[in-house]
């Protein structure tokens, strides 16, 4: 089902990131219910069947076959993809990123320690990006699922594109602007003063809950996200404002 925090990301990218064209792509068609009411207000919801198989291996898991599905469909047309838990807070900064840079491929990286604490790692996110239709990365990492890793959770979406980029750095511009919210409390105040998408990974996860709370992540992205959709200006239809207001009266009754 979809949750209410994921109509938050939908209003921002209708009223702050305002694209010429919006498309929410599913497989399997949610029961009527009013968040999916919802989101059709918001976005041109269209059928797209996930693929099941690369290269004759059969897709693990369906996060896998959204990555796939999402390198397939920027290949295809470009734009910009983004998952259902990030929140475009600036809409200047996501056209300055995207009309500034000649980079192919526009992703975030991520550089901080693990959970463990024991090392630093760095890796693409693949949950928002910005592509021009045909990149030649979107081709190379597409063919680099000839070694697909079904048991590792990111190899393919993550480690390989990394790789990639740094091979030929031409190719694509990775930069931390996007990259998802930092573990690390310390750096989230920054991070939402600056950043012109706000991606919190495993956002409605236990582990990130308390933390979320605590420092107030969510609740000042739904001050932010409602401020800048009522100063674009922007026409609603009546199915989007109530829409915007169901979304304020939920998201309330859990973050705080």
């Amino acid at each position: 089902m979809l949750k209410w925090e994921y109509l938050l990301s939908m209003l921002a990218i209708r009223f702050v990131l305002r694209p010429e064209q919006y498309l929410l792509h599913f497989d399997l068609k949610p029961e009527d219910t009013p968040q999916w009411a919802c989101a059709c207000s918001l976005a041109q919801c269209v059928h797209a069947s996930s693929p099941q198989k690369i290269y004759n291996k059969p897709l693990n898991r369906v996060q896998h076959r959204s990555d796939v599905l999402r390198l397939d469909l920027l290949s295809r047309h470009g734009g910009i993809y983004l998952d259902h838990d990030a929140f475009v807070v600036r809409h200047e900064a996501m056209h300055e990123l995207r009309t500034s840079c000649d980079a192919p491929l526009i992703a975030g990286k991520q550089v901080e320690q693990t959970r463990s604490k024991l090392a630093i790692e760095a890796r693409m996110n693949n949950g928002v990006m910005m592509a021009a239709p045909d990149a030649n990365i979107l081709q190379l990492w597409k063919e680099s699922y000839r070694d697909y890793k079904g048991g590792s959770w990111d190899f393919n979406s993550c480690e390989v594109p990394l790789r990639l980029a740094e091979a030929q750095p031409s190719l694509a511009h990775l930069t931390p602007e996007i990259a998802p919210l930092p573990r690390d409390p310390r750096a989230h105040h920054a991070h939402l003063k600056t950043a012109p998408v706000v991606h919190i990974t495993g956002l409605l996860s236990k582990w990130w809950n308390g933390i979320l709370n605590r420092c107030r992540v969510v609740s000042t992205l739904l001050e932010t996200v409602l401020r800048e959709v009522n100063a674009s200006g922007l026409p609603m239809t009546d199915e989007q404002a109530k829409c915007a207001e169901r979304v304020r009266v939920e998201m309330l009754k859990r973050w705080h």
